[in-house]
């Protein structure tokens, strides 16, 4: 039931207390902190209706209209199965979609245009601070917070999925260490995009090479070809080619694109100005790999 242009949300907390809130509508919902510690259960009331179900995932406060929560069906990072983490789900950035993690959410993200000239439709935040995560994001120009690393969904599935296929490769080997070096994705609403000829309609992301050192940070070819771990970066692409949206095309340093086998059927490229990372396309999700 909505309260004039808000919304009153009754909150059960463990010890059998119950808070009220006035969240304002969907213009609040970042503002709100979703997550209750050592909760068993969350349950939530509108202005009367009954509370849901038991089985609601420790610490979701139920925000958004739709179905009432039906039961878990998907792994561990995807509760409710609709192939949208929970993460993104989560993300204060993507509450503007109104994500419910215990119902099966809809695709709102599309690719429109081109990747040299297009923009970016119901855009996806990639989840700065994913559970468990196999990847890190590094913001630069602009440097603002969630400013650059916008895209599809299919996009932020393929680095997510990409991520945990590399940390199941550094548990292989012994290591912990580094993550995936996520670079820029694209601007929220897509369009053109300081240093970048594409990137403007949330199908590429670039992505750092891996060091032979195991640090995070950046790998700059021309003069530390030394600390490249060519081994790892193979390792790394094979992942990012396992996802169900297949990989379009793989940009890569001139000098280093003979290092490959290339085992992706023509799709790596060499391409001047890619000597500190790799770039990667995926094909539109409504098209298939091109």
């Amino acid at each position: 039931m909505l309260i004039g242009a808000g919304a009153l949300w009754l909150l059960w907390r463990p010890d059998g207390t119950v808070e009220m809130r006035d969240v304002g509508g969907p213009a609040a919902f970042g503002a709100i902190d979703a997550r209750v510690e050592a909760a068993e259960s969350v349950r939530y009331a509108v202005a009367g209706d009954t509370a849901a179900p038991s089985d609601t995932p420790t610490g979701r406060l139920h925000l958004c209209p739709g179905e009432p929560p039906r039961a878990f069906s998907g792994p561990r990072w995807d509760r409710d199965g609709d192939r949208i983490s929970t993460s993104v789900e989560l993300e204060p950035e993507n509450a503007y979609l109104c994500f419910d993690t215990t119902l099966v959410s809809e695709d709102p993200s599309r690719a429109l245009g081109r990747p040299p000239e297009g923009a970016l439709e119901g855009g996806i935040n990639l989840p700065d601070r994913p559970e468990q995560a196999g990847y890190y994001h590094h913001y630069g120009p602009p440097a603002e917070a969630n400013a650059d690393d916008w895209g599809t969904l299919a996009l932020v599935r393929v680095v997510e999925e990409a991520s945990r296929c590399w940390t199941d490769y550094l548990s292989r080997v012994g290591r912990t260490e580094p993550r995936i070096g996520i670079l820029d994705l694209s601007l929220r609403e897509g369009g053109r995009f300081q240093g970048h000829v594409s990137h403007q309609n949330g199908l590429d992301v670039d992505v750092r090479y891996v060091r032979a050192d195991g640090r995070e940070g950046p790998l700059d070819l021309r003069g530390e070809r030394g600390v490249h771990d060519l081994e790892g970066t193979v390792e790394l692409l094979v992942c990012f080619t396992k996802p169900e949206v297949p990989v379009d095309r793989i940009f890569v340093d001139t000098a280093l694109v003979n290092e490959f086998d290339d085992w992706t059927n023509g799709k790596i490229k060499g391409v001047k100005g890619h000597h500190n990372h790799l770039h990667l396309r995926i094909a539109r999700p409504d098209q298939g790999a091109g």
